[in-house]
């Protein structure tokens, strides 16, 4: 499991975080909350299937598969339940945005 470059961006009434996923689709892009000792714990784990060679004859498969994983605490004003996300280009882009008036 690979801990992918991120960025953590401050944005007026959101949080962005950019997580760099090359080759994950985003089906293969999971994002989760929880609760864990009164606060929030994000977790975001991505997985890349490349294509083998055809020449290859592939017995176990493992080279060829990535696996990221990422997990944040978030802050008491983030508001888990509107927490989104998409991946373009090989970047995950998650928002999360803060609670109204918490500023």
């Amino acid at each position: 499991v690979t801990a992918p470059p991120t960025d953590v961006v401050r944005l007026q009434g959101a949080y962005l975080i950019l997580v760099e996923m090359p080759g994950v689709a985003s089906s293969d892009v999971s994002i989760k909350v929880e609760a864990v000792e009164g606060s929030h714990l994000l977790s975001i784990a991505g997985v890349s299937h490349d294509q083998e060679p055809a020449e290859f004859s592939v017995r176990d498969r493992g080279a060829f598969t990535k696996l990221f994983a990422r997990k944040f605490i978030l802050p008491g004003h983030a508001d888990a339940a509107r927490i989104s996300h998409r991946i373009e280009n090989g970047l995950l882009r998650v928002t999360v945005p803060l609670v109204p008036g918490s500023e």
